[in-house]
């Protein structure tokens, strides 16, 4: 027998027990009794069931005993080492022996011998049997269909064409049942289209030239057996043996074409893998027909039809896949390529995995320096920026999206600047794999906010100068005409002599624009103060309701003569943070431009809006403003002032003031107006909530002060000790203390007076002490220290909720 040897010895190794197990698949079927022997040891490899029952062993039993203890030659000097060494010269024997049963029993028989290779395995097999003919056409038959297995698996591990590998597999079948023709297919059912077998290997039935032709040309397209009303399909539907000795009256079958060879009798053999079905196998026209039987026996060889078909299907996927792969990657590689910014990757090592070929355009460093020197990076940036540069790089594994800004110096020695942008890379499986960043030379913008800060720097001077000047024209016309107005006024009353009604009437004049002219420059002072920082708003927590009843009883006299009536409709207790001054400037400003737009008989309303607490509406039903003066209503170098109803003069700096007052507050100005109906403007302010800090060396306490509080709707946080409570101070945000004053580490007294000391920025924040000491002297200490109030202990609510009310209502 000729032993093939495999093109891949890798894989031929993989595929010999494989082989193997095909061939003891097969003799298990067998009525006869076969023996697989290895013929370099003379070890019994395994036994078929026949051959048990015939010695009496059980399953396994046989299996690893030695030939000389089973068979005897008849004749002596005859060996197993002797009989192996003939079969190998001639690759089959036929000897007379005896054969040992398990109860030590012997019976003579014949004993046919044929050598088998198995990929690297070298076997004999072995049938015993009284005839010898019959039993030598046996082994024969076994070995001819083991022969075509190896041969198949054979050819595909070479590499050969799937083409070839299943046509001669097809070739074996037909020989082994002598059909005339057939196929095999493979089982195709994509979720689109009806289920269908595809050709692998068909035998060339062309009845004509035409489809002879076609066959040709087709042999390795997309032919299709899917007509749901033949033989074949009854395969599909089944799945299991379809035999039909009398196609012509089958009820499955669809008949043949005119002109098609005669199918007289059919058998169709489903191939199945992992109980799935994978192909088919359809062979026609044996003469006396099919049975079960045959199909049983051919088994091993639908098993191997199976597996190449799932290898092949394997293979093409596998194909098809790094086809798809190559082609994704191409594509991406070439976006990653091509993309404008400089693109890399940093493995989990800090090597880089990739590095796009931008980086050349930007550093003038090309990628492959990049990848061969990942500290190059580090050595082109500028020496200013290594520092911030080297402590991200020292944090690669961070899950955060990072950036920063660095800049770095190119071969030709310009400094570029970079906006880095980077975050962590992860695999299907979570498995961190680096770092992937991007990095955008954006040093025309860089050089552009520069000159843009330079500019702005320019202009603040400017701004500065121009409000340093304008404060002290101010401050310097303010003294001289206020002095010149205390003298005509003087005249005025007749304080120098009488004059005459015309002299009079110059004078009054003239009074009236001094006036006039000083209320502008108190404006400007005003508003230059502010803006140079001179003026900074202290806020506190005030009652919006007195507010306004302050601002309306400046302005009540005033509203009076002109006839206009002014309702005050804030709730009482209406909490707002601000500095009680300036927001009283606010609000008397803007009902003073209510009562000036207003007619005799008009109403000033001063309320909330809805939901907006923090917002003190001035509403009142006068003639409205211009739509055309609505823009610059609030800048001061626009002048936007008119006459009011009863031709009275504004400076036209009241509004642009309010205005920026509020603004300083972290608030708003808006108007709503109608030309002839009125106006409604909203000073709106931050809404806050008192945080007040409990601090006290008792858990008790504390805990007793902070439940009393939540009654009030305030913030509390607690500190246990001076030292906590003085760093917290110093932080900001609080707005009143209630404080011990025996406390270990800071007492609150050393406590008091270290954030009353200058230049606290928390100076003036309110402090309520409380202690145990009824003591006259520690009472005069707190308060010279710059206590707001003073509780002693023990104490109920009524004692300390009135006290809080004070600096936080």
């Amino acid at each position: 027998m000729k032993k093939i040897m495999p093109d891949n010895p890798e894989k031929a190794g993989a595929g010999s027990d494989h082989t193997c197990r095909m061939l003891e698949s097969l003799l298990e079927r067998c009525s006869d009794a076969f023996f697989i022997i290895d013929i370099d040891t003379g070890v019994i490899r395994s036994a078929n069931t026949a051959a048990r029952q015939n010695l009496g062993y059980e399953r396994g039993g046989l299996a690893g005993k030695p030939v000389a203890g089973i068979f005897s030659a008849s004749h002596a000097g005859r060996d197993w080492s002797a009989i192996a060494d003939e079969l190998r010269k001639t690759q089959s024997l036929t000897l007379h022996m005896s054969i040992r049963r398990s109860d030590g029993t012997f019976f003579p028989a014949e004993l046919n011998l044929k050598y088998q290779c198995c990929g690297n395995n070298n076997l004999v097999l072995a049938i015993a049997k009284e005839n010898r003919q019959e039993s030598a056409l046996a082994a024969e038959s076994v070995t001819g269909l083991l022969d075509a297995i190896i041969q198949a698996q054979s050819t595909y591990i070479s590499g050969k064409e799937s083409y070839k590998v299943f046509n001669d597999l097809l070739n074996v079948i037909l020989s082994f049942t002598k059909s005339q023709y057939g196929f095999i297919t493979e089982y195709v059912d994509n979720g689109v289209d009806i289920p269908y077998l595809r050709p692998l290997a068909i035998t060339n039935i062309a009845w004509d030239d035409e489809t002879k032709r076609y066959f040709e040309e087709n042999r390795f397209c997309e032919l299709r057996f899917d007509s749901r009303s033949s033989l074949i399909s009854a395969i599909i539907d089944s799945q299991r043996p379809v035999i039909s000795n009398n196609p012509s009256v089958d009820k499955r079958s669809g008949g043949v074409p005119e002109g098609h060879p005669a199918l007289d009798t059919f058998m169709g053999l489903p191939i199945h893998s992992g109980g799935k079905l994978v192909g088919a196998i359809g062979v026609a026209n044996r003469p006396g027909g099919y049975d079960n039987s045959l199909a049983e026996y051919l088994h091993p060889l639908i098993g191997t039809c199976a597996t190449i078909i799932e290898a092949v299907q394997s293979q093409q996927l596998r194909e098809s896949t790094e086809a798809e792969l190559k082609q994704s990657e191409e594509r991406f590689r070439t976006i990653a390529d091509f993309t404008f910014d400089w693109e890399t990757w940093r493995g989990p090592d800090g090597g880089y995995v990739y590095v796009s070929p931008s980086c050349e355009r930007i550093t003038g460093y090309s990628r492959e320096e990049f990848i061969k020197d990942p500290s190059l990076q580090m050595k082109i940036t500028h020496p200013e920026d290594r520092d911030i540069v080297s402590k991200h790089l020292q944090n690669l594994e961070s899950k955060d999206v990072q950036h920063m800004e660095f800049r770095v110096i190119s071969r030709s020695g310009q400094t570029r600047w970079i906006s880095h942008y980077c975050q962590s890379v992860y695999n299907a499986d979570g498995e961190w794999m680096g770092r992937r960043a991007s990095n955008r030379d954006v040093t025309r913008r860089k050089l552009s906010e520069q000159e843009l800060q330079k500019e702005k720097e320019k202009a603040e001077k400017a701004t500065r100068l121009k409000d340093k000047f304008v404060s002290l024209v101010a401050h310097d016309l303010k003294s001289p005409l206020s002095s010149a107005m205390s003298l005509l006024k003087l005249i005025s009353s007749g304080g120098a002599g009488v004059l005459t009604p015309k002299h009079q009437k110059m004078l009054k004049h003239v009074i009236n624009n001094g006036d006039y002219m000083i209320g502008m420059i108190e404006e400007l002072l005003n508003i230059s103060l502010l803006q140079t920082g001179k003026i900074t708003p202290r806020p506190k927590f005030i009652d919006g309701h007195m507010a306004v009843v302050s601002a309306i009883g400046n302005l009540s006299q005033v509203a009076n003569e002109k006839g206009v009536e002014i309702e005050n409709k804030i709730r009482q207790g209406t909490r707002l943070y601000a500095d009680p001054a300036l927001f009283g400037v606010v609000i008397q400003n803007l009902v003073s431009n209510s009562i000036k737009f207003c007619r005799p008989g008009d109403r000033i309303s001063i309320f909330s809006p809805k939901e907006r607490e923090t917002t003190i509406a001035v509403k009142d039903t006068g003639s409205g403003i211009a739509s055309s003066l609505l823009p610059n209503l609030f800048k001061h170098e626009i002048k936007t002032t008119t006459l009011g109803t009863a031709d009275e003069r504004g400076t036209g700096l009241g509004l642009p003031y309010s205005y920026d007052i509020l603004a300083a507050h972290g608030g708003d100005l808006a108007l709503e107006t109608e030309v002839g109906k009125g106006s409604v403007f909203y000073a709106s302010l931050p809404s806050v909530k008192p945080r007040i800090l409990v601090v006290d060396d008792d858990k008790t306490t504390r805990r007793f002060i902070v439940s009393m509080l939540k009654k009030i709707e305030v913030d509390t946080v607690v500190a246990e000790n001076g030292a906590d409570a003085f760093d917290m101070i110093s932080d900001g945000g609080l707005h009143l203390v209630i404080c011990d004053i025996i406390m270990p580490q800071m007492d609150g007294l050393e406590l008091l007076k270290k954030v009353r000391r200058g230049g606290h920025p928390a100076s003036d924040i309110p402090f309520i002490t409380i202690t145990s000491d009824s003591s006259m002297t520690t009472r005069e200490l707190v308060f010279l220290a710059g206590a707001n109030d003073y509780i002693q202990k023990p104490f109920a609510e009524q004692d300390i909720i009135p006290r809080v009310k004070r600096f936080v209502f």
